[in-house]
């Protein structure tokens, strides 16, 4: 017994009608299950975004690497150059050089020659010559006094048998001892003009006082 149906778009006719239930619910478990996963897999990655933009707010803007400061080479500091310096023999007059010269004056006087003041009991007497400078008595001594003008030197000459003392008078006519001249020997100094020099015998008793008024040379010899 044949039945036909007809409408819609398809038509049946005849035989028990069929469906295949394995191949619909197939079909529709395939489709949900490629739905879990598509959902899952968005839910994971919105989950890693939202991770990762969490991280982000709380560390805060990423700071700026410092770049090194570049500190500038350290300025040498200059070496200072020693200066020799030379220190004045005791007894030199103050801004006088020390004893360098054995030049006799070149002014071209004529020496001077005076007897020295009689020796004490013993000691041979002694004379002497001087030239470029004025000659005191020695009771002018206390009275006299250097002047310091400009640089001249003096040079004292011993030709005679005994040691000869020579002093420096000071701006006040104080005695400043200088050096003992021995026998035979030549003492010199760096001086000034105006400056009052005495001589004495090694008792330190005055032979003559002599204040320069240019490089000076006094001698002594014995006394005949």
């Amino acid at each position: 017994m044949g039945l036909t149906v007809r409408g819609g778009a398809g038509s049946w006719v005849g035989g028990p009608v069929s469906s295949d239930s394995g191949g619909g619910s197939g079909g529709l478990l395939g489709s949900r299950h490629v739905a879990f996963w598509t959902v899952l897999t968005g839910v994971i990655t919105v989950l890693t975004l939202g991770v990762g933009l969490t991280a982000r707010l709380t560390s805060g803007p990423a700071r700026p690497t410092p770049s090194p400061t570049v500190q500038p080479p350290p300025t040498p500091s200059p070496t200072p150059t020693p200066v020799a310096t030379t220190d004045a023999p005791t007894g030199t007059p103050s801004g006088s050089d020390p004893p360098n010269s054995t030049e006799s004056p070149d002014d071209g006087e004529t020496p001077t020659r005076r007897p020295a003041p009689p020796s004490p009991a013993g000691v041979a007497a002694l004379r002497y010559t001087f030239a470029g400078a004025s000659e005191y008595p020695c009771s002018a001594e206390g009275r006299l006094r250097s002047l310091f003008g400009a640089p001249v030197s003096l040079v004292l000459a011993n030709g005679s048998s005994q040691p000869v003392q020579l002093y420096y008078l000071d701006a006040v006519g104080n005695r400043i001892a200088q050096a003992t001249v021995p026998p035979g020997r030549r003492y010199s100094v760096s001086t000034h003009l105006g400056d009052a020099w005495l001589a004495a015998t090694a008792q330190a008793d005055c032979i003559g006082i002599f204040a320069l008024r240019a490089n000076s040379v006094v001698q002594f010899v014995d006394g005949s």
